[in-house]
């Protein structure tokens, strides 16, 4: 019990950190008193707009794409499942699916209408909602996800944290891009990774117990054997 409890500690706590924070951020945008900081974040990024950063932020945002996350996350699926490592491809499936909800939960519930104080440099849907980025979050519980599962892969310290480093990069570049392409406001991308990543470690919490009980089982199967 005491194992399962260290193992499940982190990952809990860090996901209620990260959701306690999502919801005060959704309780100051309804309330509105995120609404200045917002537009002059856009504003801001609009000023130092160029044609080179344009390019990139619209690169980047491609990383976070719907298609780009169902085919990464298929294709990683059938590696670990190549690996035998049944329980991380459905943990890393859990955690993309589970995205995609929140995603259209939280959108529709708040209903914030995209920015229009600043040019849009990619084309969105005006019928789509803002709050909370759909691109962040998604990025953030995927390719968190992605981390966690594959460092268990990883023979040396260095190597895992490496990649857990990476995947946090990805994340924050294509969230920034959303607000430097003018379509979300800051408090949007900041919900989104809040919520995906703390979507990401509830779902990594949960895993480590089931793989933690079948470890348990497999072993006491062991000793009854004559």
């Amino acid at each position: 019990m005491a194992s399962s409890f260290a193992r499940l500690a982190l990952p809990i706590g860090g996901a209620s950190v990260a959701l306690g924070l999502s919801v005060k951020a959704l309780a100051e945008v309804a309330l509105g008193d995120l609404v200045t900081f917002d537009e002059r974040v856009l504003r801001s990024l609009a000023d130092v707009r160029t044609g080179w950063l344009n390019a990139r932020a619209v690169d980047f945002t491609a990383l976070g794409s719907g298609t780009l996350l169902i085919i990464a996350t298929f294709v990683i699926g059938l590696m670990l499942m190549s690996t035998r490592d049944l329980f991380g491809a459905l943990q890393l499936a859990l955690a993309a699916s589970g995205a995609a909800l929140w995603t259209f939960v939280f959108k529709h519930w708040f209903a914030r209408p995209r920015p229009s104080v600043v040019e849009h440099l990619v084309v969105v849907s005006q019928a789509g909602y803002s709050y909370p980025s759909g691109h962040a979050l998604g990025t953030a519980a995927a390719y968190f996800a992605f981390a966690l599962v594959a460092r268990r892969h990883l023979p040396r310290h260095v190597t895992r944290e490496i990649l857990v480093g990476f995947a946090l990069l990805l994340i924050l570049v294509v969230s920034a891009s959303r607000v430097y392409l003018g379509v979300h406001y800051a408090s949007d991308v900041l919900a989104g990774v809040l919520i995906g990543v703390g979507w990401s470690l509830l779902v990594a919490g949960v895993f480590s117990v089931l793989e933690r009980a079948r470890f348990r089982r497999s072993m006491a199967s062991l000793v009854a054997e004559p």
